[in-house]
């Protein structure tokens, strides 16, 4: 579909700009299509999976004991099937003292759902922000003994290596507390 309006913007002048809206176009509508292709199935919704994969950002504590952070998987299985669902997810784990950092690998036991949000009129698309974040799922991790910090790649050693310069520039940059009003 993208050739006719390739062709018609190289060598036919008057139709470049509509030729290049046709190609936004079928670039967007591409875009949006790998992401719907990678959301999860409706059948695990509701099932524990056995995730394997990365940390893909930095956690955010959000009470005590309770994080927020998310995670790439690269398997999942749910017991019969192995890989049953990769991509980008964003969990919750709560009652938890473990602290995954950005860039290590995990195996956690999770039950995930589609992306959804709630339609209210003026106030915040949660789901529009899950898709334009190219986030296929969201969910918790069950408490399982089963859940293990991995091994760390190479990947993990840059961010344990990034993790410990922003510790120390954050030891040498004062906090907004100690700033002086003005």
């Amino acid at each position: 579909a993208a050739v006719v309006p390739a062709l018609a913007c190289l060598f036919w002048l008057p139709a470049r700009l509509p030729a290049l809206c046709a190609l936004g176009f079928l670039w967007a509508a591409f875009q949006a299509q790998l992401v719907q292709q990678s959301l999860l199935d409706p059948r695990l919704e509701g099932h524990t999976l056995l995730v394997e994969g990365t940390v893909a950002d930095i956690p955010r504590q959000f009470s005590e004991h309770d994080i927020r952070f998310l995670f790439r998987v690269d398997r999942a299985s749910d017991g019969e099937t192995a890989d049953v669902f990769k991509g980008k997810v964003r969990l919750s784990w709560y009652r938890t003292d473990q602290r995954p950092a950005l860039g290590e690998r995990w195996q956690l036991a999770v039950r995930l759902k589609r992306p959804h949000g709630y339609a209210n009129p003026g106030g915040f698309d949660y789901e529009r922000w899950l898709f334009q974040q190219r986030i296929s799922a969201t969910g918790y991790v069950r408490q399982d003994a089963r859940n293990s910090r991995l091994d760390r790649d190479v990947a993990g050693f840059i961010a344990g290596l990034r993790r410990h310069i922003g510790a120390q520039f954050d030891a040498l940059v004062p906090g907004p507390d100690s700033l002086p009003l003005i």
